[in-house]
């Protein structure tokens, strides 16, 4: 229940923002349209409803780009800073993609005018939205509007905090008719508390609450229809996000701390796809190429293959061009006292095994165009965790650093982007697995693979 009144309020709020776009969206062209009138020298452009089409790509726009943003949680929070910069972020990226649209549709007189004037006019209409919202809650709050009413079960030292948080959770101030603290006789207490007040849930601590008095708890209200939220934080996680299912009619709670399925990662899986097979099909010359370059350059395969560690562990033969000597594997054992990283890894800067043509794709990154194979086979994706051979993952002495492995690994990543060359501690290395894993986004996906083309075009890959 308080998560669905969340995305409740959350849907609800992103709607009627969606009608304030369309109403600034209209007066932008209103105010364009007027402003030919009067100043002779701007030239005219056609009214609204030549162009109600655009309507029908800018609220669609507007939808994936507010529901992937922080704007509803910087809402729900009251924080006004946070919630402007998220609204300015948003209102740009509608901004552009409406204007891109647009030059493509060569409507360029409604491209250049009112899409400027559309970001002024919707960061005022949605920002006086937000300063105003204790007016239209005081409003909601007249009309008796969703009010619920609430008996806390928890202790003495706990019934503040719990307040504070349903307050949080509700955009219409909620109503507490009291709270029972623990005594010999809870359930008969609740019962009476039942009888006396209208009551719509129970919000019940369970924290120094024995399961059996939760169990008569929960089957009192239940024997009156009174809903109950049970808070079950006597499991504490710092990562991990609980969510409730049924297993066989049993309630059944689940902690997960990598990102759970949603679209997001059907079209992660969908990008992963379609771009590896298109490159794979465009570079082929350039395959070519650097394949007789090798062939060239030292005697041995054109392909490095290895055992890596990819999702869950599961193993799987990685392909590189390859860029090193073909006894490099061999030779590691003398290069140990100069390994430059910390932890299971191995790296040596200016690497003697590497050949003349390996240097150049290593700086260039040319040498990791085969993963694309194993990009489009799925062991790997385009972005993600870099995969580790197999013998340094079982070398793992923090069991924490595993968690690296609840994803796939990617071709790229935070630590290709954040100076790879500059991280010589493996704590710091996963820290940004962990960052790109805890923080996942489609979106993310989509900044780390733009900010990867110039540091490849820049020749700053692997030493």
């Amino acid at each position: 229940m308080p998560g669905s009144i969340h995305r409740s309020f959350r849907n609800t709020e992103m709607l009627v923002d969606l009608a304030l776009l369309v109403i600034a969206f209209e007066s932008a062209h209103f105010f364009r349209f007027m402003l030919s009138s009067l100043v002779p020298n701007i030239p005219p452009i056609a009214s609204l409803d030549s162009f109600g089409w655009v309507l029908f790509f800018l609220i669609p726009t507007a939808v994936v780009v507010l529901s992937q943003s922080q704007l509803y949680e910087c809402s729900q929070r009251r924080a006004e800073l946070p919630y402007f910069k998220s609204l300015i972020k948003c209102l740009v990226t509608i901004t552009v993609v409406l204007m891109a649209f647009l030059y493509i549709m060569k409507a360029s007189d409604i491209a250049r005018g009112v899409t400027i004037l559309f970001f002024p006019f919707a960061l005022a209409i949605l920002g006086t939205k937000f300063l105003t919202r204790p007016t239209w809650r005081q409003w909601l709050t007249h009309l008796k509007w969703d009010e619920l009413a609430f008996l806390l079960v928890a202790a003495k030292e706990e019934v503040a905090g719990l307040q504070e948080e349903v307050r949080q959770l509700m955009h219409v101030p909620p109503v507490f008719v009291g709270e029972v603290t623990q005594d010999n006789h809870l359930t008969k207490r609740i019962e009476e508390m039942l009888d006396q007040h209208h009551v719509d849930c129970v919000l019940v601590s369970s924290v120094k609450l024995p399961f059996l008095e939760v169990q008569e708890l929960v089957n009192a209200c239940e024997r009156e229809g009174v809903e109950v939220w049970v808070v079950t934080d006597f499991i504490r996680t710092s990562i991990a996000r609980a969510e409730f299912d049924e297993l066989s009619g049993r309630p059944l709670l689940i902690f997960k701390s990598t990102p759970g399925d949603s679209w997001q990662l059907l079209v992660k899986r969908l990008v992963d796809l379609v771009v590896s097979l298109v490159a794979l099909i465009v570079l082929f010359p350039v395959f070519f190429l650097i394949a007789a370059s090798i062939r060239v350059d030292s005697p041995g395969p054109v392909f490095f293959t290895q055992l890596r560690s990819g999702r869950r562990g599961r193993t799987f033969t990685m392909l590189k061009f390859r860029s090193m000597v073909t006894n490099a594997a061999m030779r590691q054992e003398e290069l140990r006292m100069f390994n430059i990283m910390s932890g299971p890894v191995f790296k040596v800067e200016n690497d003697p095994r590497i050949t003349k043509i390996g240097r150049f794709l290593r700086r260039t990154s040319l040498d990791e165009l085969p993963q694309l194979w194993n990009v489009l086979l799925g062991d790997m994706s385009l972005v993600g965790p870099r995969p580790l051979p197999v013998y340094e993952t079982e070398r793992f002495e923090n069991l924490a650093h595993r968690r690296r492995l609840s994803v796939k690994p990617g071709i790229t990543g935070l630590w290709q982007i954040r100076g790879r060359n500059e991280v010589k501690q493996f704590e710091d290395w996963v820290k940004l697995d962990l960052e790109y894993i805890d923080n996942w986004s489609i979106w993310l996906d989509l900044k780390i693979l733009l900010e990867t083309i110039p540091i490849v075009l820049h020749g700053l890959g692997a030493k």
